[in-house]
């Protein structure tokens, strides 16, 4: 979401008597967290992933369930789950975050190039190292031009707006036409001017000592780190973040630290 959105959104709901049509206002920040949070089983896992306690989870989540007048979450021994009146918000909050997004996105008339545009919408990484080196090869087999647009999120990826979208997760929309490309691996890559300073891990437990960097974008597994080292471990393990893989690999390249690249 781009920071020339506003701060407080009007979200209707239908109702069948017009007198007791209410209009609420409601903290856009409040929204796009709820968004960020929905596919997560637990708070737990969802404080983990922001970095923020249970306490700020739950106190978040409980304002906007007052302000909306519904319950988001359905809490049981397995974990969370969406309610109903929660999968209709999260719909509208994704609509609504479409909306801006193609607002906030809509070329001008100066910036035009015409109608016969192939617009491609995929990461910054896919982008620099898939499609930007095999440009050449396809402009020769198209009419017109070619529009890339890059996005950290998953779920703006996949817009309606774009001919071709390129993630890493299927999209949600049944009448979206899908094809699996390729599977991607990842390994553990440091340069060799930081393994000569710390030192080449043989083992996890070798790891003690080295520095991390991550990538953690909605729609991306950000949790894998601490699943594998557990939170206490994770956490002394990372020392910097990012949501652009091109960030992460030249942090990598520079002798940063370790960080998990894709095998393209």
């Amino acid at each position: 979401m781009t920071e020339t959105a506003s701060k407080h959104s009007k979200l209707v709901f239908n109702s069948s008597e017009t007198d007791n049509l209410e209009i609420v206002m409601l903290n856009w920040d409040d929204l796009n967290f709820f968004r960020s949070i929905a596919p997560e089983r637990s708070f737990r896992r969802a404080a983990a992933r922001h970095n923020l306690s249970v306490n700020t989870i739950r106190s978040r989540i409980d304002r906007l369930e007052k302000a909306l007048g519904m319950t988001l979450f359905q809490r049981s021994r397995d974990g969370l789950s969406l309610s109903i009146e929660g999968m209709t918000a999260l719909d509208i909050v994704l609509e609504m975050d479409s909306a801006i997004s193609r607002l906030s996105h809509r070329p001008n008339a100066s910036q035009s190039y015409g109608s016969n545009v192939l617009t491609l919408c995929c990461t910054d990484g896919i982008a620099e190292f898939l499609l930007a080196p095999r440009l050449p090869a396809l402009i020769e087999v198209i009419e017109g031009n070619v529009s890339i647009h890059c996005d950290s999120d998953q779920d703006r990826i996949h817009s309606t707006e774009r001919d071709v979208c390129i993630g890493f997760s299927r999209p949600t929309n049944p009448e979206t036409i899908v094809c699996k490309l390729a599977s991607i691996s990842f390994a553990l890559c440091a340069s060799k001017a930081y393994l000569e300073r710390f030192g080449r891990p043989e083992s996890l437990g070798d790891l003690d000592g080295h520095r991390f960097i991550v990538q953690e974008s909605y729609g991306l597994d950000a949790a894998a780190m601490r699943r594998i080292f557990g939170n206490e471990r994770a956490s002394r393990l990372v020392a910097a973040k990012t949501n652009s893989s091109k960030v992460l690999c030249q942090a990598v390249a520079s002798g940063f630290g370790i960080g998990a690249l894709p095998n393209y």
